[in-house]
C-alpha cells in the first residue's frame, strides 16, 4: 500500500497505512523530527495508541465484574493498544 504525504506550507507528514496507520516522517522546514526506522514497532513514527494508551498490567483487567485477558505484547505486559502493528 501506499504511504500519503500531508503538506501544510512548511509542514510535511507521511503516513503509513501498512504500519499501524503511523506517521513515518514528519519534517518542518525540511527538519526530520521523527525516528523514521527501527527494528521493532515501538522504535520508529508516530503511531495511534487504541482502543488504549500506555501500559496494562500483565495484560489483565476487571470490568463490571469480570477479568478481561488482553494480549502480552511487551511481556510481561500489553501496551499501547491493538493498531499500532497492523495494517489499516
Amino acid at each position: 500500500m501506499a504511504r500519503y504525504r500531508l503538506a501544510a506550507g512548511p509542514a510535511v507528514a507521511v503516513v503509513d497505512p501498512d504500519c499501524g496507520g503511523r506517521i513515518a516522517s514528519l519534517t518542518l522546514d525540511g527538519a526530520e523530527l521523527l525516528v523514521t526506522e527501527g527494528d521493532e514497532p515501538l522504535d520508529w513514527g508516530c503511531f495511534p495508541m487504541a482502543p488504549w494508551a500506555g501500559r496494562v498490567r500483565r495484560g489483565r483487567f476487571r470490568f463490571d465484574g469480570r477479568e478481561h485477558q488482553l494480549t502480552v505484547d511487551l511481556p510481561p505486559h500489553a501496551i499501547h493498544g491493538t493498531t499500532y502493528t497492523r495494517p489499516w
